[in-house]
């Protein structure tokens, strides 16, 4: 974590407690193809829960077809990648222990015994999202409440990327297949 951002988490938790920290959406934002918004990405100091649903959602399915942030609320909603219960707001700052359980579903990640019976009962669920996600390599330690940069955001979707790659998990509309014989050498 950048020193602007322990900053930021300081100052949000001296004045308000667990008043949420709020990351300015840039309207721009949603004009952007995918691959400009993830671009952008690694640049961000914070990441806000809106950003983050748009590039899970592109993760999970190759692009993210909902243009507005209330759009992409009711998608990661609608599919049990957040819980209605948190009470986001899109432009609250990501904390690691909501991108730990957004990128656990996303990969079909189970968990342990805890995350299966305490993190179901929505007891504890984004923090044993955390514990699993760092035992499965694709998050670092640290705390829960902790706030997600786009750097921290854009190696976690790097690392989920290749998860679902290697577990087969994304669709494959068509198969490539391949011919005996290698094309003919120029």
């Amino acid at each position: 974590m950048t020193r602007a951002t322990l900053i930021v988490a300081g100052l949000a938790l001296l004045t308000g407690g667990c008043a949420a920290t709020k990351v300015p959406l840039d309207p721009a934002v949603d004009k952007m193809s995918d691959m400009a918004f993830l671009a952008r990405l690694p640049n961000r100091p914070l990441v806000a829960v809106d950003e983050a649903a748009r590039a899970v959602l592109i993760v999970a399915d190759g692009e993210c077809d909902a243009q507005t942030a209330d759009a992409r609320q009711e998608a990661v909603i609608a599919r049990g990648i957040v819980r209605p219960a948190w009470k986001l707001a899109p432009d609250d700052a990501l904390d690691r222990g909501t991108l730990a359980y957004m990128i656990a579903r996303v990969c079909v990640i189970d968990g342990g015994i805890n995350c299966r019976t305490f993190g179901e009962a929505g007891i504890g669920d984004r923090r044993y999202a955390l514990r699993e996600m760092v035992y499965q390599k694709l998050m670092t330690d640290g705390p829960v409440y902790g706030l997600v940069t786009g750097g921290e955001m854009t190696a976690v979707l790097t690392k989920a990327d290749a998860y679902m790659e290697k577990r087969g998990l994304y669709e494959v509309d068509k198969p490539v297949e391949l011919g005996d014989q290698p094309p003919a050498q120029r």
